[in-house]
């Protein structure tokens, strides 16, 4: 699931299924009672709150989605593997959510740039339904992508896939065999339109530093969930991950605390809590006068957000500490922050 950044549409999230279609919802008050006109769709039954449903050739879980920070009506899926399809699309939303009147900013401007469309499909005017887009782009034939997220500025998309590569996209400029109709064999296609790729072993999750351009965090974790890494990279090093640290405990999540200059200090979340690393060092941030947090059941995908009491005169990255967790559930017994899954 993935929440749009749009300042038009303030409400509208992507939610992926376990059969590959992903569904575009619009939450806003006003909107919710509004019927979706299922003429000309092959949906079937779909909550009133749909906007579109971007369909995929063959059935299998959408892994991730991620919208582009930059112009929201870009957004990109990630598929589990299948031996005759790709597994990473890119769909240019702005005809389905012009059906829909704006509940933000409506003097907000889309941006000028418009990126390729590859796809022959969607090229095709005669096959344009606004209630089922066609993808624009393709990328990672017959691979599993792990996960997804597009860097903070312009249109550079991260994705992780099952052979253990790490990959940025620029989705500027794809290339020409990642425009095939047809997926080539992933030993030499696998790559096509990356600009960058990055061996490693098999990457669960990848978080963009909002603050910082180019600096991203993965984490990679033992088949018997014992031990993860999280490591540092920078987008502009092609050579590896420029630091990482192990933690004892199966990873779910991590979250970059913003702060003044050369601040670096990166969240993360485990089945026995959560922890705030300084990865200047690769060390857990002192916890005195430490915070206690709570612990929502059995979280295997969240996103977790850290804010800041107004009635505090510390930043939020002052105030934030770190425990973890001895029992399923502690109260939050402090005044400054709340945090979130």
């Amino acid at each position: 699931m993935a929440w749009s950044p749009s300042p038009s549409h303030r409400n509208l999230i992507a939610l992926g299924s376990n059969t590959g279609r992903t569904l575009l919802l619009n939450l806003s008050p006003r909107t919710l009672t509004l019927p979706l006109s299922s003429s000309g769709t092959s949906s079937g039954s779909l909550p009133s709150s749909t906007v579109c449903v971007l369909p995929v050739k063959h059935v299998r879980p959408t892994t991730s989605v991620s919208f582009s920070p930059t112009d929201p009506n870009y957004i990109a899926t990630g598929y589990e593997r299948h031996r005759s399809d790709y597994s990473l699309l890119i769909w240019d939303l702005s005809t389905a959510i012009g059906t829909i009147p704006p509940d933000g900013d409506a003097n907000w401007q889309r941006p000028l740039d418009r990126l390729e469309v590859t796809n022959a499909l969607a090229r095709d005017a005669t096959r344009l339904n606004p209630n089922e887009p066609r993808h624009i782009q393709h990328y990672c034939p017959s691979e599993h992508v792990n996960d997804i997220s597009f860097l903070p500025t312009g249109y550079s998309l991260l994705a992780s896939t099952n052979n253990k590569a790490i990959r940025l996209y620029d989705l500027r400029a794809p290339s020409s065999s990642a425009g095939n109709s047809t997926p080539k064999d992933p030993t030499t296609a696998g790559a096509a339109g990356a600009a960058t790729q990055w061996n490693t072993r098999a990457v669960f999750g990848l978080t963009p530093d909002g603050t910082h351009q180019g600096r991203f965090a993965s984490y990679e974790t033992s088949p018997a969930q014992t031990i993860s890494t999280v490591r540092i990279w920078d987008s502009r090093k092609a050579s590896g991950d420029v630091a990482s640290f192990e933690i004892r405990s199966g990873v779910l999540g991590l979250n970059w605390v913003t702060g003044g200059p050369g601040y670096a200090k990166l969240g993360v979340g485990t089945r026995d809590g959560v922890s705030l690393w300084d990865i200047s060092d690769g060390r857990i941030v002192d916890q005195g006068n430490v915070d206690e947090w709570t612990s929502v059941g059995d979280v295997k995908n969240g996103e977790w957000k850290c804010a800041q009491d107004t009635g505090s005169s510390q930043s939020s990255s002052q105030s934030i500490r770190s425990t973890r967790l001895r029992s399923p559930t502690r109260r939050i017994n402090s005044a400054r922050t709340s945090c979130l899954w």
